[in-house]
């Protein structure tokens, strides 16, 4: 039974709960930080990068003093680059949006989202383990999967990749991030040649935890 840690806006515990269903989240109002305008990516109102790092290293430094886990899942949207040259920025930031709020609502236990790279997001989330994240990853790739933007009269969705790790003893923040890489490296190549996400819907993406 994974264990969801719920912590203050200043980072302490306040408690933990254990979960019974791998599709429940925990939904607390100060499982996340208030953040700043200045902190938001201003396209997908995701955390940017840099504060996304800030999350990692304090959940590090967390784990290296109190034994708390923790998991990162990155989320690539295939082709988006190829999709924004066919439809125009505009929809490529639509598409954008809608994974972005497609991940908050299903990650109600994430302590942040972050705008990783121009089409990744980076997902925190405390008191996560091997278990807990594999099945988490495999549930926000089908939600994701099952959802699409109209643009002049057409549906559209795109691929989704999903990289995940956890922390083991003895990592640096590059170790974890190099293992959420490989991760995610894996999940795109079984992907590549895939003509949709819609095909891909049903099957389970092969790529183990890293």
């Amino acid at each position: 039974m994974p264990v969801r840690w719920l912590f203050t806006t200043s980072g302490s515990i306040i408690g933990a709960v254990e979960t019974f269903e791998e599709n429940k989240e925990v939904n607390h109002p100060e499982a996340r930080e208030l953040i700043s305008r200045s902190e938001v990516d201003p396209v997908t109102s995701a955390v940017r990068r840099e504060t996304i790092e800030s999350y990692l290293a304090r959940a590090l430094t967390r784990f290296r003093e109190g034994q708390i886990p923790f998991g990162v899942l990155v989320l690539k949207i295939e082709q988006l680059a190829h999709f924004r040259s066919r439809f125009g920025a505009e929809a490529a930031f639509s598409l954008l949006r809608l994974v972005a709020r497609t991940l908050e609502g299903a990650l109600w236990s994430a302590e942040a989202i972050g705008r990783w790279a121009e089409d990744q997001f980076l997902v925190l989330l405390p008191g996560f383990e091997e278990d807990a994240i594999r099945s988490t990853r495999e549930r926000v790739r089908r939600t994701i999967a099952g959802q699409s933007i109209e643009w002049w009269g057409e549906r559209h969705s795109l691929p989704v990749s999903i990289g995940e790790a956890t922390i083991r003893t003895g990592d640096s923040m590059e170790m974890l991030l190099d293992r959420v890489q490989v991760s995610l490296n894996t999940a795109s190549a079984w992907l590549a040649g895939r003509p949709s996400a819609d095909q891909d819907s049903h099957q389970r993406d092969p790529s183990g935890s890293q």
